[in-house]
């Protein structure tokens, strides 16, 4: 079966889609024989990356007999619409939420034109319910799946916890971590959780922030109005070793999303890797971050904003070592059985094979 991936998304420009599209071609290369053609480069550059990989593509499906295109979201829908137009060809997209929701009224006529697949790949059952609204047929549900060993590290926790002291002068001796990783956006919630949560939560504890983006300017001004320099840390972006050694000196992962029209969570990976590692999640129970987590199993959902509730769950898991410890190894597990890349390549392959055997 011969497949050809086109994205627009891909390392080593880093973000959740980038990473996604990345394993899933390296996952599909184990079970068809995948063509790929990817944007490496800055989004602003899009205007070329679209004219060329169509192409492109004209050139592989002629050349190797190509039985199914696979665009990795609507932004690419053109591409799509182009091949599946002069080829006759099945072709299938992913949706990711805000690559349908943007609100923009020439990306949404764009939409209208152009967004027209055999099958719809939501990565969630919320991005299901926004493509249902924009009328869209043959949805179907794959969650996103990660390396369930990845972000694991085998080592004292001690140890990890050292370096990441020396490498930016943290003290973390007898400290409790939290970790939000993601782009610091308003829908992160981050700004909320430290002016509602943060502040009222005890003094043994710090606070570790991955990611850049609009937030941060604002984000930095309210830690030094609230005096909290000594414990919130802004890290910007890092490399996946690093991250690796956050995910595990974490003891509890923090995703405190607030709804902001017009942009929305379509899944939320890191709360995946996360778990992998053991660490428990806190998170607002909205938009797609409830296909990432079930409640009890590999996290906690909250109401979103809800003070008391994200305060109360924080502190019995700060408070009881034994219950974080119990169920970030639950968490971990549960990943592990429900998040693999095994599972999820399966439903793809099924999805494949049913669309190429319509078009014989």
């Amino acid at each position: 079966m011969k497949i050809l991936f086109i994205t627009r998304k891909y390392p080593p420009k880093k973000g959740g889609m980038e990473t996604f599209s990345y394993e899933l071609s390296e996952e599909l290369s184990k079970y068809v024989t995948l063509y790929k053609i990817v944007w490496k480069k800055s989004q602003k550059w899009l205007f070329y990356f679209i004219p060329s990989s169509i192409i492109k593509s004209m050139f592989l499906i002629r050349k190797e007999n190509i039985k199914l295109v696979h665009i990795g979201d609507p932004v690419l829908s053109v591409v799509g619409h182009t091949l599946k137009k002069f080829f006759k060809i099945p072709t299938i997209c992913n949706i990711h939420g805000l690559d349908i929701t943007f609100n923009n009224t020439i990306y949404q006529w764009y939409l209208k034109k152009f967004l027209k697949f055999d099958r719809y790949i939501c990565i969630s059952n919320y991005v299901r319910e926004l493509a249902t609204r924009k009328n869209l047929k043959n949805l179907s549900v794959i969650p996103l799946a990660i390396d369930t060993q990845k972000y694991e590290i085998n080592k004292e926790r001690s140890m990890l916890k050292n370096k990441i002291s020396s490498l930016y002068g943290i003290n973390l001796k007898n400290k409790k971590i939290l970790l939000t990783v993601g782009r610091l956006v308003k829908r992160k919630g981050v700004y909320w959780f430290i002016n509602n949560v943060f502040t009222k939560l005890e003094n043994n504890i710090v606070y570790l922030i991955v990611g850049k983006g609009e937030e941060e300017k604002r984000i930095k001004e309210l830690i030094e109005k609230t005096n909290l320099e000594g414990s919130i840390f802004l890290l910007g972006e890092v490399d996946n070793d690093f991250l690796k050694l956050l995910y595990n000196i974490a003891d509890i992962f923090v995703m405190p999303n607030i709804k902001v029209k017009g942009d929305v969570e379509g899944f939320g990976i890191v709360a995946l890797e996360a778990s992998s590692c053991g660490v428990p999640v806190v998170a607002s129970n909205i938009e797609g971050i409830c296909d990432a987590i079930a409640d009890g199993k590999n996290g906690f959902l909250v109401e979103s904003r809800s003070i008391d509730q994200f305060i109360f769950i924080l502190n019995k898991l700060l408070k009881d070592n034994k219950f974080r410890k119990l169920f970030g190894d639950k968490a971990k597990e549960y990943v592990f059985l429900n998040f693999n890349w095994k599972k999820i390549m399966n439903k793809y392959i099924k999805i494949y094979k049913e669309i190429i055997q319509t078009y014989k």
